[in-house]
C-alpha cells in the first residue's frame, strides 16, 4: 500500500460477483423502490441495493411523516398516482395512513378542522385558512413494511446493508456495481 499525501493508494484486487440482474438499482428510497418496481413489472430481473436495515429513505427512516405536494391546486386535482398512490392506499388499507377525501378537499370549517393538524393542507396557498388537499399522513413504520412487501410480491432481490462505490462502465456502458 502506497502512501500519496493525504490519500492511500488501494492496490487492485478480485471481487467476487453476489448478485446478477437485468437492473440494479442503488438506493432503497422511495424513488428507488418506485424505480425497482416499475422495472420489475416490466419483466426485469431486479436487484434492489439499500445503505441500511430498511427501505423508505427519510420518509420512513428521517420521520416525515406526511407526503405532501402530491396536489395540482390550479387544476385541483392529484397530481401524484402511480407506485406512489399504491404505497398509501397499502398503509391506509392496514390504518397506517390517512389522507382527506375528495370532498373535504377546500377550505370547510370541519375539513380544516380536521385535517389541518394532519399537515395534509396546501402549503403553497396564499389564502388563509390554507385550503386541505390531497396529502398523506403515514406512519413511517408503516412505510417500511409496505414497500418492504411490495418488493417482496414483485421478486426483487433485495440487499439491505450494502454499500456502493462505484459503477462499472465498459464501452460506454453499466455493465455493474461495486
Amino acid at each position: 500500500m502506497g502512501r500519496i499525501g493525504d490519500w492511500i493508494q488501494e492496490p487492485a484486487h478480485d471481487v467476487k460477483v453476489a448478485a446478477q440482474a437485468d437492473v440494479v438499482v442503488v438506493g432503497g428510497g422511495p424513488a428507488g423502490v418506485a424505480a425497482a418496481l416499475a422495472a420489475a413489472r416490466n419483466g426485469s430481473s431486479v436487484t434492489l441495493l439499500e445503505r441500511y436495515n430498511h427501505l423508505g429513505g427519510l420518509a420512513s427512516g428521517g420521520m416525515v411523516l406526511v407526503l405532501d405536494d402530491m396536489w395540482d391546486s390550479h387544476l385541483q386535482e392529484i397530481s401524484v398516482r402511480g407506485i406512489c398512490m399504491e404505497m398509501i392506499e397499502r398503509m391506509a388499507d392496514v390504518g397506517l395512513a390517512e389522507f382527506p377525501r375528495q370532498h373535504e378537499w377546500g377550505t370547510l370549517p370541519e375539513s380544516v378542522k380536521r385535517w389541518k393538524r394532519w399537515g395534509t393542507f396546501d402549503f403553497h396557498s396564499k389564502s388563509k385558512p390554507s385550503p386541505i388537499c390531497f396529502a398523506a399522513a403515514f406512519d413511517p413504520d408503516g412505510f417500511k413494511r409496505a414497500t418492504l412487501e411490495m418488493i417482496q410480491q414483485a421478486g426483487i432481490e433485495l440487499r439491505l446493508h450494502s454499500w456502493f462505490s462505484r459503477t462499472l462502465v465498459e464501452d460506454g456502458v453499466v455493465r455493474g456495481v461495486i
